[in-house]
């Protein structure tokens, strides 16, 4: 009786001829092509659906070798891993690594340079470095910018996205910014993980439904009158400013 696994011998693998698939066992086969080409195949199913990977050429990869392969990628699946994708993401790691791909620490950094002689506010680029090294880099801040997807941008917003939505929000628009510049020169694809609308929208609540708005309390009538007499104590431009406001009642922008 055949074993379920290990089907195959070294020397049957050399002698096989006839086109077709021969099982070794636990989704291993060896491909025979109709030219004689010999190759490595595992068959799984995943989610319903059955996929094939191609594991080599039988006369650059032995049998045993094929063996250790096909052990390998069923230990991904037991994991809930798709192998075509690991296989994928490894080598675009590997070929990042050999471009020098740019980290999204990197490209932020570039970035705020870029844009710091733009920030009438020399504060501007600090909120952002403090910001993205506070909330941003722990999670992705070495990882090759390219790599950064939507997992990334969500591990860091969800544990403040309903405790401190003011900044979640800020951390998004920048981390948005920071993939969008990395994009234009060229070190990632043009899909930006961070983007709110038709993405982060559907997965994410609105920040206005978890965040209220608490606006100042106004100042009672009967003291406004010792109010103003503080005022025009200072005689700055703050305080001239902020009476314009209180007589006109014009939006602090427009004064």
């Amino acid at each position: 009786m055949a074993r379920e696994v290990d089907r195959l011998t070294a020397r049957g693998v050399q002698t096989k001829r006839t086109p077709g698939y021969f099982a070794d066992g636990g989704g291993l086969y060896l491909q025979v092509s109709k030219s004689g080409a010999k190759s490595w195949v595992f068959c799984y199913m995943l989610k319903g659906k059955s996929r094939e990977m191609g594991l080599g050429s039988a006369l650059r990869v032995p049998l045993v070798r094929a063996r250790e392969l096909r052990d390998l990628n069923r230990d991904l699946l037991a994991a809930g891993k798709d192998p075509i994708e690991e296989r994928n993401a490894a080598l675009a790691r590997e070929a990042s690594e050999l471009a020098g791909a740019k980290t999204f620490r990197e490209c932020a950094l570039a970035y705020i340079e870029a844009n710091r002689p733009t920030w009438k506010n020399a504060k501007h680029a600090d909120q952002w470095t403090n910001t993205l090294a506070s909330y941003a880099y722990p999670h992705f801040g070495d990882l090759p910018v390219d790599q950064v997807n939507i997992d990334h941008v969500l591990s860091v917003l969800k544990p403040i996205w309903k405790t401190k939505t003011e900044t979640a929000s800020r951390v998004r628009q920048r981390i948005e910014r920071v993939l969008a510049f990395a994009a234009v020169k060229g070190h990632r694809d043009r899909h930006n993980p961070a983007q709110w609308r038709h993405n982060l929208e559907h997965v994410l609540p609105k920040p206005t439904k978890v965040a209220k708005v608490v606006h100042h309390p106004a100042l009672p009538m009967d003291e406004m009158h010792d109010f103003i007499k503080v005022l025009h104590r200072s005689n700055s431009m703050g305080s001239l400013s902020l009476e314009f406001c209180i007589l006109t009642v014009t939006r602090s922008s427009e004064t």
